[in-house]
């Protein structure tokens, strides 16, 4: 997945799953909308960035691979633990 990913975009696996983050600015909410504005903006931007990468056909496809190897290794234990073919 490395390959698809922007130099700004991290990748933060866990157990079965793994994010994908990139860093924006902290906005307070409590300040008044234009002094935020800038920071709302390029937020929306990196989301947008976000959203383009989730849908990519090449990183969906590579997801569904690694999701049916995980699928493969854990019938392959089960069968294995239960002496089952």
């Amino acid at each position: 997945m490395r390959l698809y990913l922007q130099p700004d975009m991290i990748v933060r696996p866990i157990k079965s799953l793994a994010f994908v983050n990139v860093q924006t600015p902290a906005i307070n909410h409590l300040l008044d909308f234009d002094t935020v504005k800038d920071h709302i903006i390029e937020s929306l931007h990196v989301l947008e960035r976000l959203r383009v990468f989730a849908m990519d056909e090449s990183v969906r496809r590579l997801i569904l691979a690694a999701i049916q190897i995980s699928l493969d290794y854990f019938v392959r234990q089960i069968k294995t633990e239960t002496g089952a073919r």
